[in-house]
């Protein structure tokens, strides 16, 4: 995962960001995830809570809130943690779906 860029914000920053022109959230229960996807462009994400970032085989846990850079063309999946809900956001325009799916079970869930 060394192309992907991961910055711990404070968790107060997510107030700031919703309020904003353009945000987009998923929330993502205790226990789900977000299918893996990658994008034709350089994605910006603000997670919050999410506990895992999956790209590829490996896993890498996370700080409580980060700007996470994901490059063109990297799949990547966000985790929530077994014991709350998270959210990642974002301000792509045409962004699709995250779609959620159980973390054990791969069941796919459309958000």
């Amino acid at each position: 995962m060394m192309d992907v860029t991961i910055v711990p914000i404070p968790e107060e920053s997510r107030a700031l960001l919703s309020g904003a022109p353009g945000w987009r959230e998923t929330e993502v229960p205790c226990g789900k995830r977000v299918a893996s996807h990658f994008h034709d462009f350089q994605a910006y994400y603000f997670t919050f809570g999410i506990s895992k970032l999956k790209s590829g085989e490996n896993e890498q846990e996370l700080p409580k809130a980060a700007m996470i850079v994901v490059p063109k063309g990297v799949a990547h999946c966000w985790i929530a943690s077994e014991k709350y809900d998270a959210v990642v956001g974002h301000f792509h325009e045409g962004h699709g779906y995250h779609f959620l799916e159980d973390h054990l079970s791969g069941l796919a869930l459309r958000n």
